[in-house]
This record gives C-alpha cells, sequence and structure tokens, in this order.
C-alpha cells in the first residue's frame, strides 16, 4: 500500500502538466483544407482540426510533424519545438 501511495504521488504532477490536442485552438468551421496544428508536448505526433474539435494523430516510424508543411517530416526538418521532442 506505501508503494501505491509513494508511487501516486511522484506520477501525479507528471500526469497532471501533459498537454493533449484537447489543449489546442481549432476554429469552429473547417476550411477548404483540414487544418494540422502540432502536438503541445510531442514532436512525433498532431492534431487535426474537426469542427472546432482537435484529434489526435502519431507519425510513422521517428518522424516529427512539420508545423509548416503540416505533414511527417524528418526531425532535422521538421524542427518541432513541443516540450517533448522524443
Amino acid at each position: 500500500m506505501r508503494f501505491l501511495i509513494v508511487f501516486l504521488a511522484l506520477s501525479g504532477p507528471a500526469f497532471a502538466q501533459e498537454k493533449t490536442c484537447a489543449d489546442a485552438m481549432c476554429p469552429a468551421d473547417n476550411g477548404e483544407f483540414a487544418l494540422h496544428l502540432p502536438h503541445p508536448s510531442d514532436c512525433t505526433k498532431f492534431c487535426k482540426c474537426d469542427w472546432g474539435q482537435a484529434y489526435e494523430f502519431s507519425c510513422p516510424g521517428e518522424l516529427h510533424f512539420n508545423a509548416d508543411l503540416q505533414v511527417c517530416d524528418w526531425p532535422e526538418a521538421a524542427q518541432c519545438e513541443a516540450e517533448d521532442k522524443k
């Protein structure tokens, strides 16, 4: 029981600080093309907006999301600025 309490005490702040696509600011209306936003805390993921709601997707393999091109790209080209670059 003590182990569980210690684990929760130590891991709680880590879980609370992780940002998700729910934090993304998606426009209420869809445009002509899909809007992809960088994941706020993970370079290997991105958020796809759909009528104001953001959905999380992962890039394949070791690729990072390139916000300028809105595609998954090589890490050197993507120049990710997320908190956890992985």
